[in-house]
Formats: C-alpha cells, structure tokens, sequence
C-alpha cells in the first residue's frame, strides 16, 4: 500500500481473546489465560513494530489501537458503557465443531443488542465496535491510541 501512495495507516491490536465467549465456555466460565497472554504479546509487538515501521517508510505515519486494553478495561467494568452481559453470545450458537463460536442459522438474537460485548461466540457486538471506533477517533489516552487518535492522524 505504501508503495501505491498510502502514507497514514492505522494499525488495530486484538482484543482479550480468552474472553470470548466461545473460549469461555470451554474454560469454566473464565477467560483462558494462555490465549490473553498471546494476544498480550501480539499487541506488544504491534506496538513496538512502529518505529520500526516508521524507519522504512520515512513519510508514513501510523496510529496503534490498542483493542486489548480498551476491550479488557469494558470487561473489567461493563456498566460504565453499558454492558450487562460480558460472558454470553446474543445469539444461540453452535454445539458442533467448534462448539459455541458461531450462531445457530436462522435463530433470533437477542432482544437487547446493546446490552452485550459479543454477537456470537468469537465476535464483537456492534456496540462494543462502536465503543472501539469511538476511541480510536477521540481517545488521547496512549494505552488506546498511540502515539495519537485518528483524528489527529487526519489532519497531518
């Protein structure tokens, strides 16, 4: 992409995937440890990999979203954006391999969206998405956006 002209990249972390309830249902209702440490170590590197970035493409500029903080901080407090289920899918999902991941075709989701992190088993809900987007926009926290939002990224 760079070398077809993109100079302003955004670069989004992963979220706590332990914490899928899809990986929670395997795990006794808890986050599965190894697979946060990995996502942990994914997010570190992403973050770290920027000045790297920066040294091979002098005239990019790049915005890390640090998903795994912003998601883990909501799970660690869902009323604060107001979340009431954090452990659960909207939907009915699957039983079969992979169990719990996606849902069950043609079965009704939840009644109230909003009120959950997940969709289904693996993937966010388009109010935890939104909370996501939002921060990386407006946040000038550096442990969500480094080194600044998106907003100041569109007016370099």
């Amino acid at each position: 992409m760079y070398n077809l002209g993109a100079r302003k990249f955004v670069l989004f972390g992963v979220q706590p995937l332990g914490c899928n309830p899809a990986f929670q249902q395997q795990n006794n209702n808890t986050c599965k440890a190894d697979l946060n440490y990995g996502a942990v170590k994914f997010s570190g590197i992403m973050r770290s990999s920027i000045s790297k970035l920066i040294e091979t493409m002098p005239s990019a500029q790049f915005v890390y979203v640090n998903a795994y903080n912003i998601t883990e901080n909501i799970y660690k407090n869902p009323g604060s954006e107001g979340f009431k289920v954090v452990n659960k899918a909207c939907c009915e999902t699957n039983t079969d391999f992979p169990p719990g991941v996606a849902c069950v075709p043609e079965s009704k989701p939840c009644g109230n969206r909003d009120a959950y992190m997940f969709y289904d088993g693996a993937h966010c809900s388009t109010a935890l998405y939104r909370i996501l987007v939002e921060k990386a926009f407006l946040s000038q926290d550096a442990m969500e956006v480094y080194p600044y939002n998106i907003l100041h990224l569109s007016t370099i």
